[in-house]
């Protein structure tokens, strides 16, 4: 009877054992599913889903250094649009003004403008100066007014140049450098 009772007592240890081991498992495996969820969450929701390709235009309002206010509703429909952040006194933003300026001809149906922040308006038309812009370019130079750049200026290095399609859709942005040839190919697509 003794043997029997200990048997019994060893067999009711080992269901307990696989049973809390089978608990322990499916802890794991939620917490598993947890953290893969918050990646997925993390992958769908970027820190600036406004500087995201495929991201639509989105709203923004700047002062161009003639005084005017530049909304994205004053692009024409169906051009495609080039938005260039800069900062007035850098070297590579200049030369990337410049490579756009020396190939205007080949942005007849495309909008160019150039932003920088808001506390650089006093600096703009040494960069207009400096970058040879002159009203016969097509292109307008301005600070923002709402903060835009938080939402889409990623350090990465400027100029930053984003490419909108006809249908101002983000195709590509640039850092540092710009290909002209490039910037022709995503403005197609």
């Amino acid at each position: 009877m003794k043997k029997i009772i200990s048997i019994v007592f060893i067999f009711c240890s080992f269901l307990v054992i696989a049973k809390n081991k089978k608990k322990n498992q499916k802890k794991e495996e939620v917490i598993v599913a947890t953290h893969n969820h918050a990646d997925t969450v993390v992958a769908t929701k970027p820190e600036k889903p406004d500087a995201v390709i495929g991201a639509p235009l989105f709203d923004f309002s700047v002062l161009t250094s003639k005084g005017t206010v530049f909304t994205n509703k004053d692009i024409p429909r169906n051009n495609s649009f080039i938005l260039m952040l800069f900062n007035p006194g850098c070297g590579h933003c200049i030369g990337a003004t410049n490579e756009l300026k020396s190939r205007m001809s080949e942005f007849k149906n495309t909008t160019i403008l150039l932003v920088t922040g808001n506390n650089l308006y006093d600096k703009l038309q040494d960069f207009i100066n400096e970058a040879g812009i002159t009203d016969d370019v097509s292109m307008t130079v301005s600070v923002e007014m709402a903060n835009m750049t938080k939402k889409i200026f990623e350090y990465k290095g400027i100029p930053q140049v984003m490419v909108y399609n006809q249908h101002k859709i983000l195709q590509q942005t640039f850092y540092k450098k710009v290909d002209i040839d490039s910037l022709q190919y995503y403005l197609k697509n």
